[in-house]
């Protein structure tokens, strides 16, 4: 009789017409909800995310889901008893409280077509409702994929780079696929236009979902382009405008607006810092110029205008003292010195094979 009751109250409560169709992607021709973590916060379902496990489970009483691949689930009472396995792929349910309060079982499911509710156990229940890499592998939520339409089909997006997702790149998620063979193309050009021409949803078994850690899901993006053809792409699980990637839709994606937006910044800021390194450049060029202004006045007052002007082209003359050929040539790498009853001769010897000469400091021969 209790049995009875709970599934006409479900029947009351929980259908819910909906007109949501689910496109499935197909290859192209061209009761007291179980109190599993009290510490997460009870809140109005935002449609913009599949599935966010940081929400309790109670946020989504309610809502449709579509099966998208194979689930088997237990029928509700029949669970401890010699359980059967149901199948309900390509099943809108509704998520409704659960009834059964055996910690092994997290979601309870009703397909109103059939009229019976059902058990999801996950893989890993010790994880409870936090698995959300299940949730979104099995189930997509109708209120996430008609948001995922009213923001992105018929519209066109400016193709800007792949998912920077780390190991993500090796999982099938990354950058854009092909509708006829299924396979990533890096060779993509970026800056290429893109026109959203449907959404879907994508039943096959998905290779390496587990490593994606629930950031995706099943909900794909129909894309056209002139040049390559027809293609599509993963949708993120949550934030979809992937804010802390620079505000890139679906992480690789802009609006004609906002690239456009960002090639003017990208330019005004090129030529902010081109002006910012004329002006470094110029001002060092003053400073040099300056220091070669002071340089050759005291090069003026200590040998006179003749002599200065040979320094600073780098020449050195008979009669010149030590000083002036270091002020023309700079320091030699090394000096051999003698001395006689004559006095001190000096051999400056520099790189190249250049010395210079000196008898009692005065240069009397150069070697070049």
């Amino acid at each position: 009789m209790k049995k009875s009751i709970f599934i006409c109250t479900i029947l009351l409560v929980c259908v819910m017409p909906s007109n949501a169709q689910i496109d499935i992607l197909t290859k192209s021709t061209n009761t007291k909800p179980t109190d599993t973590n009290p510490r997460l916060p009870v809140v109005q379902y935002d449609s913009t995310y599949n599935y966010d496990k940081q929400y309790d489970i109670s946020s989504y009483y309610g809502l449709k889901i579509y099966c998208a691949t194979q689930c088997n689930t237990m029928r509700y009472g029949d669970q401890a008893n010699h359980p059967e396995y149901y199948n309900l792929r390509d099943r809108y349910l509704t998520i409704i409280p659960n009834p059964d309060t055996n910690s092994s079982y997290r979601i309870a499911l009703y397909d109103s077509l059939s009229g019976y509710s059902y058990i999801y156990r996950f893989a890993h229940f010790n994880q409870g409702f936090e698995d959300n890499y299940q949730l979104n592998y099995y189930f997509v939520m109708v209120a996430y994929y008609e948001k995922i339409k009213e923001l992105y089909e018929g519209k066109d997006f400016i193709y800007v780079r792949e998912d920077d997702n780390g190991f993500y790149g090796s999982t099938p998620f990354n950058g854009l696929r092909s509708r006829e063979t299924f396979t990533r193309n890096s060779e993509i050009k970026k800056e290429t236009l893109w026109h959203c021409d449907g959404i879907g949803v994508d039943p096959s078994d998905l290779n390496g979902f587990a490593y994606a850690n629930g950031k995706y899901n099943r909900v794909v993006l129909y894309l056209s382009n002139e040049e390559y053809g027809s293609y599509y792409c993963y949708a993120y699980s949550n934030d979809m405008n992937d804010g802390k990637a620079g505000n890139y839709i679906l992480g690789k994606f802009q609006t004609p607006e906002a690239y456009a937006k960002a090639k003017r910044q990208k330019a005004a800021a090129a030529q902010a810092k081109k002006k910012k390194q004329e002006e470094e450049r110029a001002k060092i060029n003053a400073e040099r110029a300056k220091q070669d202004r002071e340089n050759h006045e005291r090069l003026v007052r200590l040998y006179g205008q003749q002599k200065a002007d040979m320094i600073e082209r780098g020449e050195v003359a008979i009669g010149f003292t030590k000083a002036m050929c270091k002020e023309a040539w700079g320091s030699p790498s090394s000096v051999n010195t003698t001395e006689n009853k004559y006095g001190k001769h000096e051999q400056w010897v520099y790189g190249g094979g250049r010395y210079l000469y000196f008898e009692n400091g005065v240069l009397t021969t150069i070697q070049k």
